[in-house]
This record gives structure tokens, sequence and C-alpha cells, in this order.
């Protein structure tokens, strides 16, 4: 599984973005940060869903 992380995640976890190697498409993953009612939540996203 590849998790791909928003620039906000990198801040707040303290991580730098490296570069992807190749991978089933639908083992990647997005993971964005999201505040609701003072917490923060994780949203992950699977890229393998198009919306042609």
């Amino acid at each position: 599984m590849l998790l791909t992380y928003s620039n906000d995640m990198q801040k707040a976890m303290g991580i730098k973005a490296e570069t992807a190697k190749e991978a089933d498409r639908f083992n990647i993953w997005f993971v964005y940060t999201l505040k609701i009612n003072r917490r923060n939540c994780l949203i992950f996203m699977n890229t393998a869903i198009d919306l042609k």
C-alpha cells in the first residue's frame, strides 16, 4: 500500500515527500487532514475511482 500525504499532513507529521514507486492503482491512497469540532481527523481516499 502506498500512502500519499497532503502538504498539511506532511507539515503536521514532520515528514518530507518521497518519490512514489510503481504500484497497483488500487493500492494508492491519499491522506488528508480535517478539523471537526477542534479534533483532527484523517481522510483516506483511494485513487482507483474514475469520475468520467
